[in-house]
């Protein structure tokens, strides 16, 4: 569906120009005979809004301290001082210094402050242009932590951006999916059951 959908932006686009011919040759029968949902057209558009613009950039949600509960206080320090180095630097646009900060923390220390702290990496390595970094980092913590998306539903945003600074489009795409429907069910208010 994310073919068609994604075909029948294009079509459109070119049905305008002239190009008729097109939406018959190369798109689905479903999306030539109009079956496709204005729900499934807005989902399609607001992919294209995010992947193709930077205006609605989602703020990831973390906490202030991104220290694990157990950690030493000497450890707590050390995270919640770096941590607002780093984000006083992408507040400044220092992008390629706050991933510089990011490592007086030593790697063997980051591997073990958690999924949130993992996620604000791969941020920050996103906002630095490391898109590989980026998307290892993501999908391993998304392969670790499964409720990581329902807690921070950004996290797909930022893997579809990284996967769209490669060329990635399809994985982009797919990934941009799962962020805008996300949303949208976060909107939607909760359906009262219906009575027999």
């Amino acid at each position: 569906t994310i073919f068609c959908l994604v075909a029948l932006f294009v079509a459109v686009r070119w049905a305008g120009a002239g190009e008729r011919h097109f939406m018959h040759d190369v798109m689905a029968p479903e999306v030539v005979r109009g079956t496709i949902t204005q729900p499934e057209l807005d989902v399609v558009g607001s992919i294209h809004h995010l992947l193709a613009t930077h205006d609605d950039e989602p703020s990831l949600g973390l906490p202030e301290s991104l220290a694990p509960a157990d950690a030493t206080p000497d450890a707590r320090s050390l995270v919640d001082e770096t941590v607002a180095m780093v984000r006083d630097d992408l507040a400044s646009s220092r992008r390629s210094t706050a991933l510089a900060k990011l490592e007086r923390i030593p790697s063997h220390a980051r591997r073990r402050l958690g999924s949130e702290f993992g996620l604000f990496e791969a941020y920050v390595q996103y906002k630095a242009g490391d898109m590989e970094a980026c998307i290892d980092g993501l999908e391993q913590l998304l392969r670790d932590d499964e409720g990581l998306a329902l807690r921070y539903p950004a996290t797909h945003y930022f893997l579809a951006r990284a996967h769209d600074g490669l060329m990635h489009f399809d994985k982009a795409v797919r990934n941009m999916r799962v962020y805008v429907l996300g949303q949208a069910a976060l909107v939607q208010p909760a359906r009262e059951p219906h009575a027999p």
